[in-house]
């Protein structure tokens, strides 16, 4: 197997791993679209009457690219399209955070719990965004077993980062070091 196969089966376990995270959004989303709309309007970015349908787009549109950048049915146009999706939740975050809204439910957390938008959210959103930009250039360069490796390889990748999620949820929270100890 040649270097730019080898970048290309990479590229699509990441690119797995990044759609197995839009996926169990959109699922979360679906599954609690009470909380999803609390959330959605907590942006202060849809004008009400546009934010029943933007709430049901939304998750559809993640589906529908995780479905493309894992079936590369739409080629290059399903990971722009990806990357777009990261760019706007990205946008939309930052928006508010220079708004000096920290405190509003980012709707992401694929066990719907509330979490607090941050700065971190709109980098990892951009660096991911990135990462499936950057294979476009890697081009298709695998065959169908090596497909489903990297596939396979991306899904577990984002089931091991959501396990270290779920365990770090169980940590005790820090109210800072007492004494000015570190």
């Amino acid at each position: 197997m040649d270097a730019s196969a080898l970048l290309a089966i990479g590229h699509l376990a990441a690119a797995s791993a990044i759609a197995a995270m839009l996926a169990a959004g959109a699922l979360a989303k679906l599954a609690a679209r009470d909380d999803w709309l609390v959330a959605l309007a907590g942006y202060r970015l849809v004008p009400g009457p546009l934010m029943g349908g933007v709430a049901a787009l939304l998750p559809a549109a993640e589906l529908a690219v995780a479905i493309l950048i894992v079936t590369g049915l739409g080629g290059a146009a399903g990971v722009i399209a990806g990357a777009g999706l990261l760019l706007a939740f990205a946008a939309a975050i930052a928006v508010n955070l220079l708004r000096g809204r920290r405190h509003i439910d980012c709707g992401c957390d694929p066990r719907g719990r509330p979490r607090p938008i941050g700065w971190p959210m709109v980098a990892r959103n951009v660096a991911l965004a990135g990462i499936l930009l950057g294979g476009i250039a890697a081009g298709p360069g695998a065959g169908l077993p090596a497909r489903l490796l990297a596939i396979m390889a991306g899904a577990g990748v984002y089931a091991l980062f959501r396990a270290i999620a779920i365990l770090h949820s169980f940590a005790p929270r820090s109210t800072g070091a007492p004494n000015g100890a570190y």
